[in-house]
């Protein structure tokens, strides 16, 4: 980015020769102090614009994050408001790239996205001759059930990205807020049944 005197400089190097506009320039000139405040305005519209840019992730928005939590809804009734800007910048930017799945990766990946390690066990009815021995026996109504196993509490530390006023280290057992989650985005067949460790 451009300081203003770069622009000054910038600006008085476009002007045409002459001893006129070298008269104009000199310090203390009425025309010198027009170019000063216009390299002044050049200079914030560059920095504006830089911040523009930046706005344009969510991982990175400050000034138009309210803004954009209204347009995707949130808080809703899974995804509470973020505690810190950090979590905020996560949950919007989780929310908005959001695509969709029915396999046991997408899940994964969904809790990850919001800082949860999670692990899913299937459940599928005994099928002879094509299970192998050692496997539990279910009865059919259990293979439309899927266990999510996850962590008992969701460390989360401070890094360089973190406010000035967050906590160095947060525990998050907000477990009401990840299940209805997981249960909004399953399938509406299967039943999700959950398990801490």
């Amino acid at each position: 980015m451009r300081t203003s005197a770069q622009y000054s400089d910038q600006l008085k190097a476009l002007l045409p020769p002459g001893k006129l506009w070298e008269g104009l320039c000199t310090s203390g000139s009425l025309f010198n102090d027009l170019l000063a405040g216009l390299s002044k305005e050049y200079a914030r519209i560059d920095v504006n614009s830089q911040r523009l840019i930046d706005e344009s992730n969510p991982l990175q928005m400050v000034y138009m994050l309210a803004e954009l939590e209204r347009f995707a809804q949130l808080p809703d009734d899974c995804i509470g408001a973020g505690s810190t800007l950090v979590a905020r910048q996560n949950i919007l930017h989780s929310k908005l790239v959001l695509i969709g799945g029915a396999d046991a990766q997408y899940f994964i990946d969904l809790a990850a996205s919001f800082g949860y390690q999670i692990t899913i066990d299937d459940n599928a009815p005994y099928q002879s001759g094509v299970m192998f021995n050692g496997v539990e026996l279910t009865l059919n109504d259990w293979q439309y059930v899927w266990i999510v196993n996850g962590p008992s509490s969701v460390t989360n530390y401070f890094t360089v990205l973190s406010g000035v006023n967050q906590r160095l280290t947060n525990w998050d057992t907000d477990y009401p807020a990840f299940e209805c989650l997981i249960r909004r985005n399953s399938p509406a067949h299967t039943v999700v049944l959950f398990s801490y460790v």
